[in-house]
């Protein structure tokens, strides 16, 4: 939950009461003017923008609650992408109540000493006349004027203290949808980072369109299902097809060049000179059984941050193989004890000694790589969801992020990093394995795969298809780190 949505989440929890009596009033408002409006509307009102004004604030109020106690659980746990949708009909409930308002404080007077000089005779103060004539509907009893007008006075109050509420609810929903999205977060709570706020703005341009196409599929649903199975499935498979192929070509393009962001604080030191007598010493043969020794009082994360002097201190350390026949394997010499393992971050070797033990989540890639099959065209074609208003994507990953129910699997653990990565906060610490992590997938993921259904090789270029399995899904897992689509490899 971002900070928008805990911002509407509390704000429709204080509109609960407030909403449910404002609808109750202003519909008996409205009822009430509907029936004498040729008494109380003639001339000089409008009788179509009162009758107007308080259809908003009464019937349409009756919506409003239904709004605001359908969508208060919904927006706790909804995304920022989400809350943009929901602050556009906030801002458009703001909207409503506003005009309302307006139109309202033409004729409804606003303080009591003003309600409590409404007599049964005429009068010239246009906010006194409406319930002047509202005292002439019945003459025997001389207070219902004063009644109606503190009636309206009320409900008008009323309104405008939800209008005002409800401007912070759109604000930030609005705000927290156009200019931030989410990450893949690694903590407990939801890390954030900006994007573009021109796609947020085309985001609200869409919303009518993506109301209308899903009103739309709802009512062509009953005709589909009316044809084959056959022609139903072809048809289903060609769209996603088409729908696939725009999708992953993005996908791939960004995905096939990585860079770490994310260094770990290896000490490097700058210094003019070049440490000749050093490397000397370490690329003679002869020595290399004291490197041997003192590889065995140091731990390997020691002997990385020492390669990393000179460029000729490394070439001694670690040679390639095409520059030393002997192949120096120092790991095996450092750190103590028999135990030995890798850092979870890295990958560099830790032994009991030089470990820390940090608490972390595990990375959204290898969830994915746990979770997640490929399987060839034709098993992927046979089990497609069979309703074309059903959600086609996988359950537990859409909009780009896990959701709630998967991330419940992805609870902290304890885990062994090195000295350097226990430097790290968590969100570093995190985003630096996720990286290691699509590294390796993405490595994986380039070489022979076979369907996980029919266990047929796949093509070594085309489309990829990705079901997750946990939990019985079965649906298709459209996570960024899946290729989607393996392009001819240059040679």
């Amino acid at each position: 939950m971002g900070s928008g949505g805990a911002v509407s989440a509390g704000v429709r929890f204080l509109c609960h009461l407030p909403l449910f009596m404002l609808a109750i009033f202003g519909t008996a408002n409205y009822t009430y003017v509907q029936k004498h409006a040729q008494i109380l509307l003639a001339p000089p009102y409008n009788k179509h923008k009162i009758l107007t004004a308080e259809g908003l604030s009464g019937p349409g109020a009756c919506v409003a609650v239904a709004w605001n106690f359908i969508f208060w659980i919904p927006t706790i746990m909804a995304s920022n992408r989400k809350l943009l949708y929901f602050g556009i009909v906030d801002a458009a409930i703001v909207s409503c109540l506003s005009y309302a308002l307006y139109i309202e404080s033409t004729f409804v007077s606003l303080t009591r000493p003003r309600c409590a000089t409404v007599h049964a005779n005429a009068t010239a103060d246009p906010h006194l006349l409406f319930f002047d004539r509202a005292g002439m509907i019945n003459m025997t009893n001389t207070d219902l004027g004063k009644s109606i007008c503190n009636r309206f006075l009320a409900k008008w109050y009323m309104a405008l203290v939800i209008t005002i509420l409800y401007f912070f609810s759109a604000f930030f929903n609005l705000f927290a949808g156009i200019f931030f999205s989410e990450d893949s977060g690694y903590s407990s709570g939801i890390t954030q980072r900006r994007h573009n706020p021109i796609r947020g703005v085309l985001s609200c341009i869409s919303f009518p369109l993506v109301i209308l196409w899903e009103t739309l599929l709802q009512f062509l649903t009953p005709f589909y299902n009316l044809l084959p199975e056959s022609m139903r499935t072809s048809f289903r498979y060609r769209l996603r097809l088409a729908g696939r192929w725009t999708w992953n070509k993005t996908s791939f393009a960004t995905s096939k060049v990585i860079t770490m962001g994310i260094h770990l604080p290896r000490y490097l030191r700058k210094s003019k000179t070049t440490d000749e007598k050093l490397a000397q010493l370490l690329l003679a043969s002869e020595p290399y059984d004291i490197l041997q020794l003192i590889a065995g009082q140091l731990h390997y994360v020691d002997l990385v941050n020492l390669s990393l002097v000179s460029k000729r201190v490394r070439a001694a350390i670690f040679p390639s193989l095409e520059d030393s026949a002997e192949d120096r394997q120092l790991r095996f010499y450092s750190c103590e004890g028999d135990k030995k393992t890798a850092c979870w971050t890295c990958g560099i070797q830790v032994c009991q000694v030089c470990l820390k033990l940090r608490n972390a989540k595990d990375s959204i890639t290898s969830f994915h790589m746990r979770c997640c099959e490929a399987r060839c065209s034709k098993c992927f074609r046979e089990a497609l969801v069979p309703v074309i208003s059903g959600h086609f994507a996988c359950a537990c990953y859409r909009d780009g992020h896990t959701s709630y129910v998967s991330g419940l699997y992805r609870h902290s653990q304890s885990r062994y990093v090195c000295r350097d990565c226990n430097k790290l906060n968590d969100k570093k610490l995190c985003a630096l394995r996720e990286e290691r992590d699509k590294e390796v997938y993405r490595r994986l993921t380039t070489q022979s795969l076979a369907c996980a259904k029919c266990k047929e090789l796949l093509p070594r270029t085309g489309m990829r298809w990705w079901v997750h399995t946990q939990a019985g899904c079965g649906r298709e897992c459209r996570a960024s780190c899946h290729p989607g689509y393996i392009e001819k490899t240059e040679v």
